[in-house]
């Protein structure tokens, strides 16, 4: 059996996840994976309003250093997480998104050091594949290359898009879709960071909701210490919703939530990719969401849900996926987020948040129909066996000689 390394630390499950069932390899995982986000010691202003990055990424920014790390070993693959190596095996990238390689900084992918490092490393016969999370995120890479036609055909050729491996650990096979009681309570389900993942535009679209329709609730689970004050008094006041703390294990998540409501809420303002995404297709939940990035490839409008165009703080070209790099560092995100919200610039999200929430609260026999969709669009592109299946042949032709 061939051995594939992973080195890296913080690896999270959906990557380790490569390796259950793979018949050719084994796994060498150098680390532990990441666990639950431990509860912060900083206040909501001390979160949101800094600079990230350490010294050396500030060097990285000035000479133009990508994401390329030295390593040796015995293995027969390397599979690193967005980064480049130099390495006297061959190796695999899984790229989250167009910048990850340049450090998810897109000024750096415009340095042209950065470039040509880049360059040069993924056309060396040692890269072998250029694994990415999704089909978005592909082409936000290949078009954030400066590489001549040629080079370009070449690259093309060492990708590959392989989306991560969720399972629903309740129920390892596909659920059957929800049915719903029309005259029952509908249950809407929000999980994410609260401001960044569109939570408060949630709250007060349910609070709309609330007023003109009885039969619906809202379970909203967060970390609580990155919630201020006064928008957790503003949440208590609202009839049947439920905020809890988002301390809950994978499987209670499915066993007491996914599983037992009916409408999954998303409307998130930044995100690459959107992992929980997959939980809730994996349990047969409709979706609401924001069109952020790659969220449309996991929301497909009145297939499986319904997708929000509006999206005030989208910072990547449409046509492009490239990242402008406006809002990277959270002061500057959340400085101007703060400054739309007072001004009513979400508005919009929570208009259509709220009517789509109505359409499905007056045709409750959507939530069947999106249900079903969402089964089949798991059962389609993100099944785990078949995932498995498509990383180990990437993994068996990295091997192949050239």
């Amino acid at each position: 059996m061939k051995t594939i390394e992973l080195f890296q630390p913080f690896l999270r499950k959906h990557i380790l996840n490569f390796g259950l069932n793979l018949k050719y390899f084994s796994f060498v995982v150098k680390h532990r994976p990441m666990g639950h986000r431990p509860k912060s010691s900083l206040t909501p202003d001390q979160a949101f309003y800094v600079k990230k990055g350490r010294w050396i990424s500030t060097i990285r920014k000035i000479i133009g250093i990508p994401n390329i790390q030295v390593r040796f070993g015995k293995s027969d693959l390397f599979f690193t997480y967005g980064s480049l190596l130099i390495t006297n095996k061959p190796y695999c990238i899984y790229i989250e998104s167009g910048t990850a390689i340049f450090d998810y900084d897109p000024s750096l992918a415009r340095h042209p050091v950065a470039q040509l490092i880049v360059r040069l490393a993924i056309l060396k016969k040692n890269c072998r594949r250029l694994i990415f999370m999704s089909k978005t995120a592909e082409t936000g890479f290949l078009n954030t290359l400066h590489v001549s036609p040629q080079e370009l055909k070449k690259i093309k050729a060492k990708c590959d898009v392989c989306y991560p491996i969720i399972r629903n650990p309740v129920k390892n096979y596909v659920t059957k879709p929800k049915k719903i009681n029309t005259q029952g309570t509908i249950r809407f389900l929000y999980i994410g960071t609260f401001y960044i993942k569109g939570g408060l535009e949630v709250a007060r679209a349910f609070l709309r909701l609330k007023k003109n329709y009885s039969n619906v609730s809202l379970t909203l689970i967060s970390g609580l210490d990155m919630i201020y004050q006064k928008d957790k008094d503003f949440l208590a006041t609202i009839q049947d919703l439920q905020l809890l703390e988002s301390a809950f294990s994978e499987n209670e998540l499915f066993e007491k939530f996914y599983l037992t409501h009916d409408v999954f809420l998303y409307p998130t303002y930044r995100d690459s990719f959107g992992l929980i995404l997959l939980e809730a297709l994996s349990a047969g939940l409709p979706i609401i969401g924001t069109d952020q990035y790659a969220t449309s490839e996991m929301i497909i409008d009145e297939k499986n849900g319904i997708l929000l165009k509006n999206n005030p703080m989208r910072d990547y070209c449409q046509r492009t996926f490239v990242f402008k790099g406006k809002y990277r560092q959270p002061i500057d995100f959340y400085t101007q987020f703060f400054s739309l919200q007072k001004i009513g610039g979400f508005r919009k999200v929570e208009d259509e948040l709220y009517y789509a929430m109505e359409k499905i609260v007056k045709n409750p026999e959507l939530i069947e129909r999106y249900s079903a969709g969402a089964i089949e669009l798991y059962t389609e592109k993100f099944d785990a066996d078949r995932l498995s299946n498509q990383i180990e042949s990437i993994f068996l032709k990295s091997l192949e000689k050239e």
